[in-house]
């Protein structure tokens, strides 16, 4: 995949350069391509066969980590914002049949284990 590789390039040419800067974090091309690595591999272990990964933040490092770590494992993501209620979230999983949930921040925890497989994205990295 074109996008893994360029980011592996960087990764080896550029490890110390910011691959994604927020008001509250950073993350560099070093950081992104283990972490994302780590994170495949704990996808790999909760989440069932080759279903979509549902990440669910705003802007945080760790939803592109785990964007990657999905494709990395060979699953597809689908990326939700923090700003969809709770019922849209609900009707996204069962139409998806997503089989793992993401919280890039664990603040924003959602509560809807009872439809999904919930975990916080540091609790997989």
């Amino acid at each position: 995949m074109k996008l893994l590789q360029t980011i592996h390039e960087y990764q080896q040419t550029k490890p110390t350069q910011p691959a994604f800067v927020s008001q509250h974090a950073s993350i560099t091309y070093d950081e992104l391509w283990h972490l994302s690595d780590q994170m495949a591999g704990a996808i790999d272990a909760v989440a069932a066969g080759s279903e979509p990964v549902i990440v669910y933040g705003h802007m945080e490092p760790e939803m592109l980590i785990s964007f990657l770590g999905s494709v990395k494992s060979g699953r597809p993501y689908i990326p939700v914002d923090i700003s969809i209620p709770v019922e849209r979230i609900v009707s996204i999983i069962e139409s998806s049949k997503a089989s793992l949930l993401i919280c890039a921040n664990e603040q924003n925890v959602l509560d809807v284990e009872e439809h999904i497989e919930v975990k916080s994205a540091a609790s997989l990295f």
